[in-house]
């Protein structure tokens, strides 16, 4: 039996929609970072 080195496609597109999913919640965390520090300039 041949060992498949190419992913099947399904997989491919599961890490692509995780990495995606990745990338948006670490852009909402650092969105939610500066409206916390602009909340603390206002306090201050």
């Amino acid at each position: 039996m041949q060992r498949a080195t190419v992913p099947p496609r399904r997989s491919t597109m599961q890490r692509k929609a995780l990495e995606d999913l990745f990338i948006h919640a670490l852009s909402e965390i650092a969105n939610a970072e500066q409206d916390l520090n602009a909340q603390a300039r206002k306090v201050a």
